[in-house]
């Protein structure tokens, strides 16, 4: 199983609710955000496992939880694992 983990920062603009600050790409700056991570099945061509968490949170934080929520539920024979660059 050939498994890609990425991560997604989705910018609120929101008062209402105290949300973290973390940095928003598409901005190039830090602000209120939520990320998503997700872990996509690149053999299959289907998306394996998502985690949403608050704007602090990095990649590297949250990659051990997604690869044991593959082996766990998927139990694939083996797993490569390909991380985008924030997990560095």
């Amino acid at each position: 199983m050939l498994v890609s983990f990425d991560e997604h920062s989705i910018p609120r603009w929101t008062k209402k609710f105290s949300i973290r600050k973390g940095y928003v790409t598409t901005r190039n700056k830090y602000m209120r955000c939520e990320k998503l991570y997700l872990g996509y099945n690149v053999w299959q061509e289907r998306f394996v496992t998502i985690k949403g968490t608050p704007g602090n949170v990095e990649l590297r934080d949250v990659a051990p939880l997604l690869t044991r929520r593959v082996f766990r539920y998927g139990r694939p024979a083996s797993m490569h694992a390909l991380f985008d660059a924030g997990a560095g």
